[in-house]
């Protein structure tokens, strides 16, 4: 005996209503992340884009001055970060942060090796992290690394103080490498 298929109205009339509340929340979906990734934000007076990078200047304090100016460095009153972020970064949740250090050899600074970082670190959820001062030191030392990057630690902290319990990880190349382990234990 062969059978068939046979389906009720009401049957269909259920498939029907599921498929339009999927529909229905699936869009609703859609158009949350979208905005949530549309939005902007702002740090440091400057407003970016999740998914975008933020470059500004920082007021440094006196406290990391005196960091910065230990070994005869001049005292740096501003510093520069450079932030990229993930997509859909949304500052109220946490976000694990990788802090960039470059060597000091051929005058290299921490914004112009971030770059390096940024996809892999991005498409991880990380977000990039480097900093430098806007004058250049006399000498470039672990201390005057660690004054501008604590001033730039502390500006984003005072934007967003739950920024305070993400996790941190270091990253460097050749010296860079060798500060970030030092920068890291400090």
């Amino acid at each position: 005996m062969k059978r068939t298929a046979f389906v009720s109205l009401s049957e269909k009339s259920r498939w029907r209503r599921r498929t339009r509340v999927f529909f229905f929340f699936g869009t609703l979906l859609a158009a949350t992340l979208s905005s949530v990734s549309g939005q902007s934000l702002s740090l440091g007076g400057q407003s970016f884009k999740p998914g975008g990078t933020l470059d500004f200047h920082f007021s440094v304090d006196k406290y990391f001055q005196d960091y910065a100016a230990s070994g005869g460095n001049p005292r740096p009153e501003t510093g520069r970060a450079l932030l990229m972020f993930p997509e859909h970064f949304n500052p109220a949740t946490k976000w694990p942060i990788l802090i960039v250090t470059s060597t000091t050899d051929a005058h290299r600074t921490s914004p112009m090796d971030a770059w390096w970082y940024r996809h892999p670190a991005n498409a991880e959820g990380w977000i990039v992290l480097a900093t430098d001062a806007t004058i250049k030191a006399r000498e470039d030392s672990t201390m005057w690394r660690m004054g501008m990057l604590a001033a730039g630690l502390q500006t984003i902290r005072r934007a967003w103080p739950q920024s305070a319990q993400w996790p941190v990880a270091f990253a460097g190349i050749s010296g860079g490498a060798k500060r970030s382990c030092i920068l890291s234990a400090m």
